[in-house]
C-alpha cells in the first residue's frame, strides 16, 4: 500500500513539472500566408453570396475586403546543389521544396520496417 503511494505521489510531481514546463513555452503560432487569405475569403464570399440568393443578409461584406496578392510559392527541385546549400546553411531554397524520385526512393527504404520486403506484385 505504501509503495503504491509513492508512486502515485511520484508521478503526480513529474506531472506537475510536466504542466510547468508547457506553462512557460511560447504558444503555438501558425503564420497563415496570403494565398491562404485569399481561399479563406474566396470560401467566405461564396459563402455570404449563397446566403444573398437565399435572402439571409442583403451585402456581401467579403466582397469589399483587400488582401496582398495571393501568389503561392513555385515549387523547386531538390538538386544536389540545393542540398548542399541546405546542409551548410540550413536555409530551404524555396518555401516549397519537392523531392526527386531517387531522394523519395530512399526515404521510403530508410522508412520500411525492419525485415519487411518488397512484393512481387
Amino acid at each position: 500500500m505504501r509503495q503504491e503511494l509513492e508512486a502515485r505521489s511520484s508521478e503526480s510531481e513529474r506531472l506537475a513539472l510536466e504542466r510547468e514546463k508547457l506553462a512557460a513555452m511560447p504558444p503555438y503560432q501558425t503564420i497563415t500566408g496570403p494565398a491562404t487569405k485569399q481561399r479563406i475569403r474566396a470560401t467566405l464570399r461564396t459563402t455570404l453570396n449563397a446566403a444573398i440568393r437565399r435572402q439571409l443578409i442583403t451585402f456581401n461584406p467579403a466582397a469589399h475586403v483587400e488582401l496582398a496578392s495571393g501568389k503561392r510559392p513555385k515549387a523547386v527541385l531538390w538538386t544536389e546543389q540545393h542540398v548542399a546549400h541546405w546542409r551548410k546553411t540550413g536555409e530551404k531554397p524555396s518555401a516549397v521544396m519537392v523531392w526527386t524520385p531517387p531522394q523519395i526512393g530512399a526515404f521510403l527504404d530508410e522508412a520500411r520496417p525492419r525485415g519487411c520486403t518488397r512484393s512481387s506484385t
